[in-house]
C-alpha cells in the first residue's frame, strides 16, 4: 500500500499527540524511578526549631527532625549562621524512650557520626547514620554567642534558619518555631516579625518563669528559603548581655523592620504580579492561535466551492501546457522515461528523426517483450536544431550521440556501447542529466498555476498545539513553584480547553485538506482527459479535429503513460499517408505497426533510462507516491 501525503499528514497530527501523551508518563515514571533510585529517600514528617535566650544574649538551640527515612544514609543540614560561630554543638538521635543518643563528631564518616563544617555564611551538619524503612528522630544542639543587642529601651534578637525538605524536595508540614525568654513578661511588651513565611497558628505562654512563644509556620517553603525571626523584648530578660548599644533603639528597628515587610510584601505583590502576567499569557496566547486558526478555517469554509469539472472537449488540450510538463506541474512527478518517449515521437513530428521498429539481434539481453527494439535515423532535411527547446535538443543528442556517418542507429546498439564502456555510460549520463534538468528548470520557470502548495495552515496548527501544550506543562510547574496551587485547576481547565478546540481544528483542517486535494480543479480535468484517452476508440477522431491535432493529444498520451487506446483509434480513423502528406511528421510508419508505441517505444526508452540512471527510477517512484 502506498504511502501518500494524507497518511502522513494523519500520522503526524497522531503521532505528536500519542507523543506527547506517552512523554508525560514516561516523564513521571522516569521521575518516581530517579526518586526511588536515590540514596537518600526521606520525609519530613515533623520539624521544631526551639530558641531560648538566656540573661548573657546567647541563644540555645534545638532543632528537632522526625523523619519516616525509606532509605538513608547520610543527611545533610545547613544552618545560617550570619558571620556567628556555632558553639557547644551536638548532633544524635532521640530514641523512643526519650533518650538521647550523641554522635560523635569525626571526619571519617562512619557510621553514627557527624561532620561539623563552618564559614561566615553558614554551618553544614553532615549525620552519617543508615536507615532503612524506619522512623528516626535527630536532633542537633548549639549555641550562638551574643546573638541578641540590648539597647537602652530593650533588647533585639536576629535569628535564622533553615527548613530540611523532603529527599524529593516537597514541601514541608508541621514546621513549630518555640522562641522562650527567663522571667514572666506580658505579651505587649514583646514584638516579633517573621519573614520569608507566615504564621498560621501563634501561641502565648507564660509559666514556671519562663515566657514562650509557639509560632505553627506555613508549610509552603521553598528550598534554600530560611526563616527569620527578629525579636523585640525588654533587656530585663537579658541583663548580663555585654553586647549593647548604648541609645535607643525600639523606634529605628521597628522602622526597619517595617521597611523589610513592606519590601518582602513589595516583592511578593511584584512576583504575584509576573505570575498573573505569565498565566495571563499562557491563556492569551493559545487563544489567539486559536482564534486564528479558527478565522482560517472559516475563511476557507466560506470560500470553499463544489468543483466543477466539465467534460474535456474532445480533440483539445485541457489547458495549453506542454506534454514534457504535465507530469512535473500537474502531478508532481520527476521527469522519467515517458517525457523522453513523447520528446522523441516531437522530434519525429516536426521532422528531425524517422523512428521504426526493428528486431533485436539478441532478444536476451533485453527486457522487452515484443522482441523489437527502435531504429533511428536523422533526416536529411531536417530543420534546424537551434529552433527546438533545450529539452528536445538533448533528446536529440541522446539518440545520435553514437550515429556517426550512418546517421542512422538502434537503441539495441546504443544499449550495448554503454554496457560496454564505463566512458560511453557516462556521456549518456550527463545528457540525461541535462535532458531532465531543462525539463525541470521550464516546470519552474513556466508560467502554468502549481498545484501542489505547502498546507502551512495545518503545519502553523499543530506548531500551535504544540506550544500550548509547552506552556501547559510550563505554567503548571510555575504555578506549583510559586505556590499559586489554588490557581492551577482554573487555568489548566482553560488552557486544556484551547488544546481540545486545537486538536478539534486541526483534524477539521486535514479533512478540508484531503477534500479539496481530492476535487483539485486541474488535477481533476486532466484525470477525465486521461479517462478520455481510455475511451476514445468508441468514436469518430475525425468529427473532432483533424490528424495533425490527434498526433499532438497522442504525444501527449505518452507522457500521461495512456497510449494504448488512442493509437489504436488514431490509426483506424486515419489514413497515415495523409499524416506525411499533410505535416513533416515521420511517424507515419511507425503508427501503423499496431502497438508500437505502447509495446515497443515505452518499455524500449524504460530499458534505456534505467541503465542509465539506476536510482533515479527510486526518486520517480517515490514523486509518483508523493
Amino acid at each position: 500500500m502506498k504511502r501518500t501525503d494524507d497518511d502522513q499528514l494523519f500520522r503526524l497530527l497522531r503521532s505528536i499527540t500519542f507523543g506527547i501523551i506517552l512523554f508525560v508518563i514516561m516523564g513521571g515514571w522516569v521521575n518516581s524511578l530517579s526518586v526511588s533510585g536515590q540514596e537518600n529517600e526521606f520525609e519530613v514528617t515533623n520539624q521544631t526549631i526551639d530558641a531560648t535566650i538566656d540573661a548573657k544574649g546567647n541563644t540555645h538551640v534545638r532543632l528537632n527532625y522526625e523523619i519516616d527515612a525509606h532509605d538513608l544514609n547520610q543527611l545533610e543540614i545547613s544552618i545560617p549562621t550570619d558571620d556567628q560561630k556555632l558553639s557547644s554543638y551536638r548532633v544524635g538521635i532521640i530514641e523512643q524512650d526519650k533518650t538521647i543518643n550523641y554522635f560523635s563528631e569525626t571526619s571519617s564518616g562512619v557510621a553514627g557520626s557527624y561532620q561539623m563544617t563552618q564559614n561566615p555564611i553558614e554551618a553544614k551538619v553532615r549525620i552519617t547514620y543508615p536507615v532503612v524503612n524506619s522512623k528516626v528522630h535527630y536532633l542537633i544542639e548549639y549555641d550562638l554567642d551574643q546573638a541578641v543587642i540590648n539597647y537602652q529601651d530593650g533588647a533585639y534578637f536576629e535569628g535564622a534558619w533553615l527548613p530540611l525538605l523532603d529527599s524529593n524536595k516537597g514541601k514541608n508540614t508541621n514546621i513549630t518555631l518555640n522562641l522562650s525568654f527567663a522571667g514572666q513578661l506580658k505579651e505587649e511588651n514583646i514584638s516579633y516579625w517573621l519573614h520569608d513565611t507566615q504564621v498560621n497558628h501563634f501561641e502565648y505562654k507564660n509559666e514556671e518563669g519562663i515566657t514562650l512563644l509557639v509560632m505553627k509556620l506555613s508549610s509552603k517553603i521553598k528550598e534554600n528559603q530560611p526563616i527569620s525571626l527578629h525579636a523585640f523584648f525588654p533587656k530585663s530578660v537579658t541583663p548580663n548581655n555585654p553586647n549593647q548599644i548604648d541609645i535607643k533603639g525600639k523606634q529605628s528597628i521597628q522602622t526597619k523592620e517595617k521597611n523589610i515587610q513592606q519590601k518582602l510584601a513589595e516583592q511578593t505583590k511584584q512576583r504575584d504580579y509576573h505570575l498573573l502576567m505569565r498565566t495571563g499569557l499562557a491563556i492569551l496566547v493559545p487563544f489567539l492561535g486559536t482564534m486564528i486558526i479558527y478565522q482560517k478555517y472559516k475563511q476557507i469554509k466560506k470560500n470553499k466551492k463544489a468543483p466543477i469539472v466539465e467534460k474535456t472537449k474532445l480533440g483539445k488540450l485541457p489547458e495549453p501546457i506542454e506534454s514534457c510538463l504535465i507530469n512535473s506541474l500537474v502531478y508532481q512527478q520527476e521527469p522519467g522515461p515517458n517525457e523522453l518517449a513523447a520528446s522523441i515521437l516531437e522530434l519525429g513530428r516536426k521532422g528531425y528523426i524517422k523512428l521504426l521498429p526493428v528486431r533485436m539481434s539478441t532478444r536476451s539481453h533485453s527486457r522487452v517483450r515484443s522482441g523489437f527494439t527502435l531504429a533511428f535515423r536523422l533526416l536529411e532535411d531536417m530543420p534546424n536544431q537551434t529552433l527546438l527547446p533545450s529539452h528536445e535538443r538533448y533528446a536529440l543528442q541522446l539518440i545520435s550521440l553514437d550515429m556517426g556517418e550512418k546517421k542512422v542507429i538502434t537503441l539495441e546498439e546504443i544499449i550495448a556501447k554503454i554496457r560496454q564502456r564505463k566512458q560511453n555510460k557516462k556521456a549518456y549520463q550527463d545528457l540525461w542529466k541535462k535532458y531532465s534538468d531543462a525539463i525541470k528548470v521550464k516546470s519552474v520557470t513556466a508560467d502554468y498555476p502549481r498545484r501542489k502548495k505547502k498546507n502551512y495552515l495545518i503545519i502553523f496548527s499543530i506548531i500551535v498545539l504544540i506550544f500550548t501544550l509547552l506552556l501547559a506543562v510550563g505554567i503548571t510547574l510555575d504555578l506549583i513553584n510559586q505556590d499559586r496551587s489554588q490557581w492551577l485547576i482554573g487555568v489548566l481547565v482553560i488552557i486544556g480547553s484551547h488544546i481540545l478546540v486545537q486538536l478539534g481544528l486541526a483534524f477539521l483542517l486535514i479533512r478540508e485538506y484531503l477534500y479539496r486535494k481530492s476535487t483539485n480543479q486541474q488535477v481533476a480535468i486532466w484525470d477525465s482527459f486521461k479517462s478520455d484517452l481510455r475511451t476514445i476508440n468508441r468514436i469518430d477522431l475525425k468529427q473532432f479535429a483533424d490528424i495533425d491535432q490527434w498526433e499532438k493529444l497522442l504525444i501527449y498520451a505518452v507522457s500521461l503513460d495512456e497510449i494504448a487506446t488512442i493509437q489504436q483509434a488514431f490509426t483506424h480513423c486515419f489514413d497515415m499517408m495523409d499524416l506525411e502528406k499533410n505535416s513533416r511528421s515521420q511517424n507515419a510508419d511507425f503508427y501503423r505497426v499496431h502497438g508500437s508505441v505502447a509495446n515497443i517505444l515505452q518499455p524500449a526508452i524504460k530499458e534505456w533510462i534505467e541503465l542509465i540512471d539506476p536510482k533515479g527510477r527510486w526518486l520517480r517512484k517515490i514523486s509518483e507516491t508523493d
